[in-house]
């Protein structure tokens, strides 16, 4: 392949990620493989050639840098940027339809009711039990804010552990865990709105996901609120995907603390 055909080449790419209409990139990469210096060189026995390659290869990657910047600078790609997440999933619209559990269930026998492991109500087990139930280690934090006290555990399909933590009545904290192969495979990796600020936050020597709203049950099927009484943090390490989930006054328990906690969980 010439010198013409590389320049040809970036050209046409440069015009795919970066029309020209919003856009003039190729000007910037056609100055930077200019060879005027080479001209210099005329009347001595160096191969042109072999000086050219290492230009054209310098200007390949400076093309590439500069396409990735831009891209990432146009409104098309900084949602694809927001698009790209590890533990939450982006829906299409902010409205979901009917739940097949929001539809009229049957009615239960007089003075029974069906217990919720998802229910901080229904959280009587201890951390051994569930542990026992679940076949593996489970993990617990060792900080927790002193406004949060242990009010029990449960566990449900497949394998989900829950330790709820109480603030006040039944708000508070419950924390999530679950052995998976991968984040596709993950159950707690559900949906959020797509304009749900997603956030990307350390958590010792990895990363987790962070945001703040709620799927908000109304007579038509979920809507997505951005709301700070709700707030999750997402991570997963070792095999086991985790999560943080708070409901309550904003001031009560900050994303720092929900990260801190994360850090103390072993």
């Amino acid at each position: 392949m010439n010198e013409k055909q590389i320049q040809s080449m970036l050209k046409d790419l440069t015009e795919q990620k970066a029309p020209k209409a919003e856009i003039n990139l190729w000007p910037a990469i056609e100055s930077r493989l200019q060879t005027s210096d080479l001209t210099e060189l005329k009347g001595t026995k160096m191969n042109t050639r072999q000086k050219l390659i290492p230009r054209l290869v310098a200007g390949i990657a400076l093309a590439v840098i500069l396409i990735g910047v831009l891209f990432f600078t146009t409104p098309q790609g900084q949602a694809m940027a927001q698009s790209m997440l590890q533990f939450f999933t982006r829906t299409e619209s902010n409205e979901l339809p009917l739940q097949s559990f929001q539809l009229t269930p049957p009615l239960p026998a007089a003075g029974t009711r069906t217990p919720n492991p998802a229910s901080i109500i229904d959280a009587k087990l201890e951390i051994t039990e569930v542990e026992l139930q679940a076949g593996y280690d489970v993990f617990e934090p060792s900080w927790i804010p002193s406004n949060l006290t242990f009010a029990g555990a449960s566990i449900e399909d497949p394998k989900i552990v829950r330790i709820f933590f109480r603030y006040m009545d039944t708000n508070g904290l419950v924390f999530r865990q679950e052995p998976v192969p991968g984040s596709e495979d993950c159950e707690l990796c559900n949906m959020v709105g797509p304009d749900a600020p997603v956030e990307e936050v350390a958590i010792s020597n990895t990363t987790g996901e962070y945001v703040e709203g709620v799927w908000k049950l109304t007579e038509q099927g979920p809507v997505w609120e951005s709301d700070p009484y709700l707030k999750t943090l997402r991570w997963q390490k070792d095999g086991m995907a985790f999560e943080l989930l708070y409901m309550g006054p904003p001031d009560t328990l900050s994303k720092q603390d929900m990260v801190t906690i994360a850090e103390s969980i072993n």
